[in-house]
């Protein structure tokens, strides 16, 4: 079996036939990637200052809304992700070496 093959398979399934290292770690990053990805989309700050520390910016209008807006935006994006591996975990486990090599 070619790694092409492994990485991109003929039908996406639920027939996983990878080591259970890759399987219990995609779990770990599954967890960790929801704690992200909430942090960034529901906290007021967007986790900048509070869980980054980036130091806060002076001036009228407020700049920092922009910084956690953007900072949301890319929270938004790690939830879709987020959903792209919750689908993998309950539906197509044999995408998982493509989820990683994402």
């Amino acid at each position: 079996m070619t790694v092409l093959e492994v990485l991109f398979p003929r039908a996406a399934n639920n027939d996983y036939r990878g080591g259970r290292v890759p399987l219990y770690l995609f779990y770990v990053l599954v967890a960790v990637a929801t704690f992200r990805s909430f942090a960034h989309f529901l906290l007021d700050d967007s986790g900048v200052n509070s869980i980054a520390s980036i130091v806060l910016f002076s001036g009228t209008p407020d700049p920092n809304n922009v910084v956690y807006m953007f900072s949301s935006l890319w929270g938004s994006q790690q939830v879709i992700m987020l959903m792209v591996y919750a689908a993998v975990l309950v539906r197509y486990r044999n995408l998982i070496p493509l989820m990683w090599a994402l």
